[in-house]
C-alpha cells in the first residue's frame, strides 16, 4: 500500500510541472486542459529551428556582388582613362590655339607691309594722294561712229590720278583693286544705239539708249577687279548704232580699294 501511495504522488507532481516547459521538448505530447500552452502539433515542430552559428549568404549573391564590383572598378578605370584623354586632347587644341595665333599675327604684319609698299609705290606715282577717280562726257555730238568703235568722253570733270585717256576714251588701271564704273548714253533724236562696257576688249555690261520720236538714254554700273593695266572704255555694241548725243552721255569711275 505504501509503494502504491508513492508512485501515485510522483505521477501527481510530474503531470502538475509538466506545463512548464515547451512542447518540443516534452517531445511533442499533447497537452489537453493544462496552463495557457496551446497545443503543438507535429507539423509546426518540424518547421521551427533556431539558427545555428553565423548567417553566410548563399554562393550566387556573392557571385553578383563580385561581379557588381568588377564592373564598378572597370567602369571607374575608363573613366579616369577617357578624362585623362580629354586632358591631352586640350593640351593639343591650345597648342594649335597659339599656333593659329601667331600665324595671324605674321601674315597680319605681312600684308600690312605690302600695303605699305602699294601706297608707297602709289605715292611716288600720284604724289601724296592715292586716290584714283575720274568723270568725263562728250562734248559734242559724235555721229557715224564704227560697229565697235570706243566713245570718246572727251570733256574732263574729274580725274584724279590722270588713268584716263580723254583722248581715246580708255581708263587704264594704275594698280590692282577694286573698281567701280558708270556710264550713261543719250541716243539721237528718234533713233536708237546700243552700248557696251569692256575690258580688254571683252564686254561687261550693256546698254540701250532710244525713244520713238524723242532721245532716250541708258546707263550701266559695275563693279571689277582690274589688274595693273588693264583697260576700261564704253564701245559701240557691234553696230546697233552710230549717234552718241553730248554733254548728255558721260562715263566715270574710280578706285574703291587697292588689292594686296
Amino acid at each position: 500500500m505504501i509503494w502504491i501511495l508513492i508512485i501515485l504522488s510522483s505521477v501527481s507532481v510530474s503531470v502538475a510541472l509538466w506545463p512548464a516547459f515547451p512542447s518540443h521538448i516534452a517531445g511533442g505530447i499533447p497537452l489537453t486542459g493544462r496552463g495557457n500552452f496551446k497545443q503543438v502539433t507535429g507539423q509546426q515542430r518540424n518547421t521551427f529551428s533556431y539558427p545555428k552559428g553565423p548567417i553566410i549568404p548563399e554562393r550566387s549573391q556573392v557571385n553578383r556582388l563580385c561581379n557588381c564590383k568588377n564592373e564598378v572598378q572597370a567602369v571607374d578605370a575608363r573613366i579616369r582613362s577617357e578624362h585623362s584623354l580629354v586632358e591631352r586632347l586640350q593640351i593639343k587644341v591650345d597648342d594649335l590655339s597659339n599656333i593659329v595665333y601667331n600665324l595671324r599675327s605674321v601674315v597680319q604684319d605681312y600684308n600690312l607691309q605690302d600695303r605699305r609698299n602699294v601706297e608707297e609705290r602709289l605715292s611716288q606715282q600720284f604724289g601724296q594722294s592715292i586716290i584714283v577717280s575720274f568723270s568725263a562726257r562728250v562734248r559734242a555730238n559724235k555721229s557715224f561712229l564704227g560697229p565697235t568703235a570706243a566713245i570718246v568722253f572727251d570733256e574732263i570733270i574729274v580725274n584724279n590720278g590722270e588713268a584716263y585717256d580723254p583722248y581715246s576714251g580708255v581708263f587704264t588701271a594704275p594698280v590692282d583693286g577694286v573698281y567701280h564704273f558708270a556710264s550713261t548714253v543719250l541716243s539721237g533724236f528718234n533713233s536708237t544705239i546700243e552700248t557696251m562696257l569692256m575690258v580688254n576688249g571683252e564686254e561687261v555690261g550693256r546698254m540701250f539708249s532710244g525713244a520713238f520720236l524723242s532721245r532716250g538714254s541708258g546707263t550701266n554700273n559695275v563693279l571689277l577687279n582690274l589688274k595693273e593695266d588693264d583697260e576700261v572704255s564704253v564701245n559701240v555694241f557691234y553696230g546697233n548704232g552710230d549717234y552718241v548725243h553730248g554733254l548728255w552721255s558721260t562715263f566715270s569711275g574710280y578706285l574703291i580699294n587697292p588689292l594686296y
